[in-house]
C-alpha cells in the first residue's frame, strides 16, 4: 500500500491522532527542512509526527554522514510503515544505521542529547492549551541554544477557529506571543492541501558568526509556472488580474470581451519582472572575504561617503558606498553582499526622484543593517524611483542571512546602494559595470 492510501486508510478508521487531512506536499516538506538544507555540519535531528514520512522523506535527501535522526508518532501504525520506507527504499536504507524510532508522546521523549533542528508537524490548532503549551516548553528545553523548531499548520485555520471559540481560549492565545518573539520566518505554501504556512523559530539570539555556516535559501518566496520561476510577489497581480477578467468577461458588452485579455496580460507582464533565476552563489567556505552585489544592474557610482545614521548600531561612519541603477528590464531580486545578522531595518521618508539621477539619494528608502559573520559591516539601501514606489523587505532584526539570501525586492525600477566601512572594504567594480545579484564580486572586506 502506497504512502497516501496507507494514511487515508487510518484516517477513515477512526485514528485519533491523525492530526491532518492528507499527508503534506513534497513543497511543504521542503520548506520544513529548509534550514536544516542549508547548513553545513553535522546535525542532530527530531521529526515529530512523523507519520507514513512525507517530510521524513526530504530529510533523509539532505542528510550528510554525521547526521542523526529521532522521529517520534504516537501512532504504532504508523512507525511501523515507516520503519518499512527505511528497510526498502533507496533514499531511507541509505541512512537506516543513523535513524531511531520513538513511539510515544514528544513529552515523555527524554534523549541525551540535545537537538540542532526539531520538525513537527503536530496540529496545535487541536489541542488544549495546556498540552500546546507543555510541548513548545518541551522542544524548547530539547533544543540546543541555536537550534531551529519548524513547524506547520493549515493557514488561516487557526484564525479562523478562534472567530468561533474567541482568542482566549483558541490556540492562538498560546502560539502568537511565541511567534512573535521567536519567529524568524514564515513560509507560505499554497501546493498543499489545504495551503500551509511553515513557521521557524530560534528560542535565543544567534551569533552573527553562525551565518557563516548557511547557503543560501533556495526556494523561500519563490513560485514557479513549469521552469519559469518568480518572487510570491507576483501572485498578488496574478490573482488580482484573474478576478478583473473574470469580472470583465461576465459583465462587458460581448464586442468589448477580448479586453479582458489586458489586465492578463499585464499581471504576465508583472511577473516576468518578478522573476527569481537561480544563481550561483559561492559557497560560505569560498572566496570568504568577497563581497556580492546585492541586485542585477548597472553601477551608478563607487564613492567614499560620511553618514552618521548607522552610527549608533556599527561604529562606523565613513563609508564606501558602491551605487547600482536596476532598469525595468533587470532582476529586482535583493540579495544580502555578506553573511552576519541583521540588527536594523530602517525606514526612511523621501522623494521619488528618477533612480539614475544624483537626487535619488534621497529618495524613499529602506536600509537594512548586517553585522558580518566574519567581522565588520554592510549596509544596504533600496530605493524607490519615479516608477518603483514599492519596497518589500523581508528581512527582521536578529535574521541570520547567508551571503546570497535573498531578503527583499523593489517594484518597476529602482536602485540599491552597497555601504561597506571605508576602512576596510576595497571596492572591484567600476561605474558602468553590469552586476549579477548574489555572484559579481563587488568588494573585498
Amino acid at each position: 500500500m502506497n504512502e497516501q492510501a496507507f494514511f487515508i486508510r487510518q484516517l477513515l478508521n477512526g485514528a485519533a491522532d491523525v492530526g491532518a487531512l492528507l499527508p503534506c506536499s513534497r513543497f511543504s516538506g521542503q520548506a520544513m527542512v529548509s534550514e536544516l538544507a542549508r547548513r553545513h555540519g553535522p546535525a542532530n535531528i527530531l521529526e515529530v509526527g512523523s507519520g507514513t514520512g512525507a517530510i521524513t522523506a526530504e530529510i533523509v535527501k539532505i542528510m550528510e554522514p554525521g547526521d542523526r535522526l529521532t522521529v517520534c508518532d504516537l501512532n504504532a501504525d504508523f512507525m511501523d510503515f515507516l520503519r518499512q520506507r527505511f528497510e526498502t527504499e533507496p533514499d531511507f536504507a541509505a541512512v537506516r544505521e543513523r535513524v531511531s524510532f520513538r513511539v510515544m508522546s514528544v513529552t515523555e521523549l527524554d534523549e541525551p542529547e540535545p537537538f540542532d533542528y526539531i520538525i513537527s508537524t503536530l496540529p496545535f490548532t487541536r489541542f488544549p492549551l495546556d498540552l500546546t503549551e507543555r510541548i513548545l516548553a518541551q522542544y524548547r528545553q530539547m533544543l540546543k541554544p541555536t537550534g531551529v523548531l519548524s513547524y506547520i499548520e493549515y493557514a488561516w485555520l487557526r484564525k479562523l477557529k478562534q472567530s468561533f471559540v474567541g482568542y482566549e481560549r483558541s490556540a492562538s492565545a498560546v502560539l502568537d506571543p511565541i511567534l512573535a518573539k521567536h519567529e524568524f520566518r514564515q513560509d507560505t505554501i499554497l501546493r498543499n492541501v489545504p495551503p500551509a504556512w511553515v513557521h521557524h523559530l530560534r528560542f535565543t539570539q544567534a551569533d552573527s558568526a553562525h551565518a557563516a555556516l548557511f547557503a543560501p535559501l533556495k526556494n523561500t518566496n519563490r513560485a514557479k509556472l513549469g521552469r519559469f520561476a518568480f518572487d510570491t510577489d507576483a501572485i498578488s497581480f496574478m490573482a488580482g488580474a484573474g478576478v478583473l477578467a473574470w469580472l470583465w468577461q461576465k459583465l462587458a458588452p460581448r464586442s468589448l470581451k477580448p479586453l479582458a485579455l489586458v489586465p492578463l496580460a499585464g499581471a504576465g507582464l508583472a511577473t516576468i519582472f518578478l522573476r527569481d533565476p537561480r544563481r550561483n552563489v559561492p559557497a560560505p567556505d569560498e572566496m570568504p572575504n568577497a563581497v556580492l552585489a546585492a541586485c542585477d544592474g548597472r553601477v551608478l557610482a563607487v564613492e567614499n561617503v560620511h553618514d552618521e545614521r548607522f552610527f549608533a548600531a556599527t561604529g562606523v561612519s565613513d563609508w564606501l558606498r558602491i551605487s547600482t541603477f536596476l532598469d525595468i528590464t533587470d532582476v529586482h531580486i535583493n540579495r544580502a553582499p555578506i553573511a552576519g545578522k541583521v540588527l536594523q531595518v530602517l525606514d526612511e521618508a523621501g522623494g521619488y526622484a528618477v533612480a539614475s539621477t544624483a537626487a535619488a539619494e534621497h529618495n524613499v528608502a529602506t536600509y537594512t543593517v548586517i553585522e558580518g559573520a566574519r567581522g565588520g559591516y554592510c549596509v544596504v539601501a533600496q530605493r524607490v524611483g519615479a516608477v518603483a514606489r514599492r519596497i518589500v523587505n523581508r528581512a527582521k532584526p536578529g535574521v541570520l542571512l547567508a551571503r546570497g539570501d535573498k531578503f527583499g525586492l523593489i517594484r518597476f525600477g529602482s536602485r540599491t546602494d552597497v555601504y561597506l566601512p571605508a576602512a576596510s572594504a576595497s571596492a572591484l567594480v567600476r561605474p558602468d559595470d553590469y552586476i549579477l545579484g548574489g555572484q559579481t564580486e563587488i568588494a573585498q572586506m
